[in-house]
């Protein structure tokens, strides 16, 4: 378990459930910041503590989305360098 989620469940611990969709003065949640930096094993943390992952978090969603879309982007050149899939005309 990473120092940052030692830090957040500490947090929660002491602040309750309100504190996992609090907003700070951007309106970012904790989710939605979490998912911003790629922390991944703090998105799935407050995601099990019932984080909401629709209301107001729509700037996480997309930050999920890209990262996902980057694996797949990855995955897919590797195949592709590996002459696993023949080359498509015109590319």
């Amino acid at each position: 378990m990473s120092c940052s989620l030692r830090i957040v469940r500490a947090i929660l611990r002491r602040g309750g459930q309100a504190l996992v969709d609090s907003k700070d003065g951007s309106g970012y949640t904790p989710l939605m910041t979490a998912s911003e930096y790629g922390r991944q094993e703090i998105v799935d943390f407050l995601i099990r503590c019932q984080a909401h992952k629709l209301e107001g978090n729509r700037v996480s969603i997309h930050t999920q989305i890209e990262q996902q879309l980057g694996q797949i982007e990855q995955v897919l050149r590797t195949v592709y360098q590996s002459g696993l899939v023949a080359r498509s005309v015109g590319a």
